[in-house]
Parts: structure tokens; C-alpha cells; sequence
């Protein structure tokens, strides 16, 4: 029997993403758990990259100043980088380093609520004939319902569209599946939930070829009222919709050093709440 030697060190280096541990980054005395999420396509290679951790604080995170809370968003930013680069230096050179280098994410969200903070990169390598949906399809119909009640909001004419469409990202931003997150431990929309809930997204955004932007504090993506197209929802609406609190851009990120989590929902993960599926398995979105 013969084999493909670059699809065995794909592979290889593929479970090595999976096993990648979580760090305390340099200049920190604390660790916010940031780790690869073992999210997977059913057929043997994994095919998306995305880093998450859940923390528990013995108080409330609303306890947290804006700047504070912007400088936890960079603090799992660095996390994430630092982890990236260990999966990039692990990957043969010849073979499969050129996808991990534009395989890192762009954005680390951040929502709290209580005294949790739910944390996951924005997904790469979101393939075009490959979508993400909720195993139970509670998050797709919300940000179906999300999306109507904002094309009522701009007076714009329903459309019919699939999962894919309905979010601009195809839901990949680091809010859904921080979203997942919480669904996923709770049972229920951020909203649902009765907690104050803030957000907040940092990173370098799009790189082009590899090569970064300065990383900073973003607002979140917002869907184009006077698009032509189907006009899609983006995070900011989710974020309006659920009554999230939202982080400025031009906050100055604190270093938070003196509070250290009591607990890492290490159980919690995207793995469990999604199912990867290709266009062909995907069911037809009922009406709400």
C-alpha cells in the first residue's frame, strides 16, 4: 500500500494543533486558559482553527473596569499568538506551514456575564462549501430572528436565504462562538439569562499574506444597511439585539494582574456544540 507522505504530515501536524497547551504569554503573571478547540469536519483532517477557554471569577466580571476588560480581550490575544506560532514552528516548512501562517485568527472575543468570561478566536479556513451549524440549530434560528427583526428595523424586504448567509461572516466571528459557548454551559442566549453582559473584540483583523496589522481594541462587525445584496446581519446587531455592552475602540487596554480566575470550564468547548456539515447535508432552515 502506498501513502501520501504530505497528506500523512498534514495530518501530523494537524493533531499537533489539537495539542497544543495552554501558556501563561510572556509579561503576564496569569493565565486566561486560551486554548485550541477541538472543533472538526467529519472527515479525518480538521479543516478549521479556532482557539477557546471558559474562566470563573469569585465575583461578578461587571467588577471589571472598560479598560480592564480591554486589556483581558489583548491579554487572550497574546495567549493566542504565542499558541498560534507554537503550531506554525511545529509544521514542516516544505509542507502545511504556509496554511498554518494564514491559518491564525484575527480577532479574540471576549463576553462576560456573571462571573464567567467566555472567550474564542474568530474561526479560519471557514471554507466557502463548508458552514458551521448549531448541532441543535437554536443559535441559527436566533440569528435568523436577529436578522428580521433588523431588515424591520431599516425597512428593508425579507429574503429567503440559508444559515450561511445570514450572519456576513458566515457566523465565524469570535461573538458567535463565544455565543456557542454560552449556550452550550447555560442552556440560553446571553439575554435569556437576565446578566448584564458586556463584549469585547480584540486583534489585528484580515491579515494579507501572513502579515498582521497592529492588533487593537475593534468594535463589532456590523451588517450594511444600504447594501444591494441580501444584506446580512453582523455581530453589532447580535450585540444590540441581546443588549450586550460593548467595549470602545478607544478604550486604553489595563494589564489585570491582581485577579486571577478561581476556575477553567475546561468540559466547555465548540466541539460539542457544532456540527460541521457541507452544503450538500444541510437542511433547509424552517420558517420561525
Amino acid at each position: 500500500m502506498q501513502f501520501n507522505i504530505s497528506v500523512l504530515l498534514f495530518l501530523f501536524q494537524s493533531l499537533f494543533f489539537y495539542h497544543v497547551a495552554a501558556i501563561t504569554a510572556p509579561g503576564y503573571t496569569t493565565s486566561l486558559n486560551v486554548h485550541a478547540d477541538e472543533l472538526k469536519t467529519k472527515e479525518t483532517l480538521p479543516k478549521h482553527i479556532v482557539y477557546t477557554s471558559v474562566v470563573e471569577y469569585d465575583f461578578d466580571v461587571s467588577e471589571f473596569s472598560d479598560e480592564e476588560l480591554a486589556g483581558l480581550g489583548r491579554q487572550a490575544w497574546d495567549e493566542m499568538s504565542v499558541l498560534h506560532k507554537q503550531y506554525v514552528d511545529g509544521c514542516d516548512p516544505r509542507n502545511g506551514q504556509r496554511y498554518a501562517i494564514n491559518a491564525k485568527p484575527g480577532m479574540m472575543s471576549i463576553i462576560g456575564l456573571g462571573k464567567q468570561l467566555y472567550i474564542s478566536s474568530s474561526i479560519k479556513q471557514h471554507s466557502p462549501k463548508v458552514m458551521l451549524q448549531n448541532s441543535d440549530s437554536t443559535l441559527t434560528r436566533a440569528l435568523q430572528f436577529c436578522r428580521d427583526r433588523w431588515l424591520v428595523e431599516i425597512q428593508a424586504q425579507k429574503q429567503d436565504v440559508t444559515d450561511d448567509l445570514v450572519h456576513r461572516t458566515g457566523s465565524s466571528c469570535g461573538e458567535i462562538m463565544a455565543t456557542s459557548l454560552i449556550l452550550k454551559n447555560l442552556g440560553k442566549m446571553p439575554m435569556d439569562t437576565g446578566l448584564a453582559t458586556v463584549v469585547v473584540a480584540y486583534g489585528a483583523g484580515k491579515s494579507n499574506k501572513g502579515k498582521e496589522k497592529p492588533a487593537k481594541i475593534w468594535d463589532p462587525c456590523s451588517g450594511d444597511p444600504k447594501a444591494d445584496n441580501h444584506k446580512p446581519i453582523g455581530c453589532m446587531q447580535v450585540a444590540d439585539w441581546q443588549r450586550w455592552r460593548k467595549i470602545p475602540e478607544d478604550v486604553v487596554p489595563k494589564q489585570v494582574d491582581d485577579k486571577k480566575p478561581v476556575n477553567y470550564l475546561k468540559d466547555v468547548n465548540l466541539k460539542d456544540v457544532w456540527d460541521i456539515k457541507v452544503d450538500f447535508e444541510l437542511d433547509p432552515i424552517e420558517e420561525l
